[in-house]
């Protein structure tokens, strides 16, 4: 049965925020956050993958966009107001942590809720806008630059107010998805840069141009002027930022915004590692400005939900488990409220992959190796170096070296592929079974032998020499 996007309106500080949202969340939550001249329906494609992996998708509209209330009009716009929204969204949810995937101007509530508010963030995924910890500064570009245009106040209006709202998000679609920026003439508008001769991109459809119509008819473009283009300016220096979790940032090489002053230097250079010590970047070659919805499988492919809440089977997720932090949302809590995680296999994005006990390393080797089966035996040693062979015997008078014995407290432990793509957790010391772990695939937990999905696990564990590792 396919999977459908639900609409729901959330009283958030004041506002009635829609909210689209599909899937259960048993593995965890994934907000996504869209940018202009988008909406909810810019992730429709990320969102239905992301519920069918076993995450709930939530996207909302951003307070003054389609089908959310307008603030009120003399209302200054806010970086701190979609931050809040964001928080209240989640508290209306009772959603204790969450994922946050933004694009756009949408990548900045994102940036700023990881850094006001790590502790309810499992990490960041960003698409086409680099984090700046100083207000973005536009001051080189030609008087004709569109933001320059639309941050003035009515000219933006005045230009728009000439065509239905059809044909502007037409425009500014046609405009947007090519690699060069949008630059008027002296004496031209922005609106003029492309009539109805030229062509939609081809992944963008006539009912898609619709769906958006419809929409910023009811919202109309007053607040999304606002939002982004008159308040960019207002980001406030952070010089001092240092994020907590992990960053993922996909560039579509061919996005207009990779031209803009100081952008590809920031992703090339290095020095958002400064900020950011977990920041992993991929490039997409043929990714124009709107690439969630040009090519939704390689972003799919790129930033899916983080692999510390047991990433989607066919995808690649864009975070590291936490060195002996907690596991993800669809974990089972231990006795003392929080999981513990005991055992780590890991595979980082540089290729090597490494298993862990209690945060200290007991081995590692390359993908290669992984592949091959070694990870496997990874696994084992951490498994032995954290529970040495129990003192009773099981198993009908046999000890098997790594398994955990009836008296250790339970523990949760987690096992990742060599490429990340998967990671499943299993929370009791003894006796568990499939049925003690609703929610969890084990055929995708790679453990093939027949033999681990009958009876005990951890008292049956060996090596598993056909781990397979994808």
């Amino acid at each position: 049965m396919a999977l459908e996007i639900e609409h729901t309106h959330l009283p958030i500080r004041g506002l009635n925020l829609h909210v689209a949202h599909v899937g259960k969340g048993d593995l965890g939550t994934v907000v996504f956050l869209h940018g202009f001249p988008e909406i909810w329906y810019s992730w429709r494609h990320q969102m239905v993958a992301v519920a069918a992996a076993g995450y709930r998708a939530i996207e909302p509209d951003c307070r003054g966009y389609g089908l959310s209330d307008q603030p009120p009009e003399d209302e200054e716009a806010s970086l701190d107001d979609l931050v809040a929204d964001v928080l209240g969204i989640l508290d209306a949810l009772s959603v204790p942590k969450a994922f946050l995937v933004g694009k756009d101007f949408g990548a900045m509530p994102a940036y700023e809720f990881a850094l006001q508010h790590p502790d309810r963030t499992r990490g960041v995924a960003c698409l086409g806008i680099p984090f700046s910890p100083v207000p973005f500064s536009f001051d080189t570009m030609p008087e004709g630059f569109y933001v320059l245009r639309w941050r003035e106040p009515g000219r933006a209006e005045a230009d728009f107010g000439r065509f239905d709202v059809r044909r502007v998000v037409r425009t500014v679609y046609v405009l947007f998805s090519g690699a060069e920026i949008p630059i008027a003439k002296e004496g031209q508008e922005i609106m003029e840069l492309a009539d109805l001769s030229t062509p939609l991109p081809a992944w963008f459809t006539e009912e898609d141009l619709d769906a958006y119509a419809k929409l910023y008819e009811k919202s109309g473009f007053g607040y999304p002027l606002k939002m982004p283009y008159r308040a960019i300016h207002k980001i406030p220096n952070q010089l001092d930022a240092k994020f907590q979790v992990p960053v993922f940032m996909v560039m579509g090489e061919k996005d207009y915004c990779f031209k803009f002053p100081g952008f590809e230097t920031a992703m090339r250079s290095g020095i958002m590692n400064n900020f950011m010590p977990d920041l992993k970047i991929a490039y997409i070659p043929e990714g124009s400005h709107f690439v969630q919805e040009q090519l939704p499988e390689q972003v799919g492919h790129q930033a899916r939900p983080p692999a510390q809440d047991a990433g989607p089977p066919a995808t690649d997720p864009i975070e590291r488990l936490p060195k002996g932090g907690g596991g993800g949302g669809a974990g089972h809590e231990g006795r003392a409220g929080k999981p513990e995680v005991v055992a780590e296999v890991e595979a980082r994005w540089d290729g090597v992959a490494v298993a862990e006990a209690g945060g200290e390393v007991v081995a590692q080797g390359n993908a290669t190796e992984a592949k091959e089966g070694s990870l496997a035996d990874m696994i084992d040693r951490a498994l032995e170096k954290e529970f040495p062979e129990s003192e009773g015997e099981q198993d009908g008078g046999e000890t098997n070296p790594g398994s955990f014995n009836n008296t250790v407290s339970e523990k949760q432990v987690v096992f990742m592929n060599k490429n990340n793509l998967e990671a499943r957790t299993l929370s009791k010391p003894a006796n568990v079974t499939k049925d003690l772990a609703p929610g969890y695939s084990w055929n995708t937990l790679n453990f093939l032998n027949e033999r681990t999905l009958k009876g005990t696990f951890f008292d049956n564990y060996k090596p598993q020499t056909d781990l397979q590792c994808r």
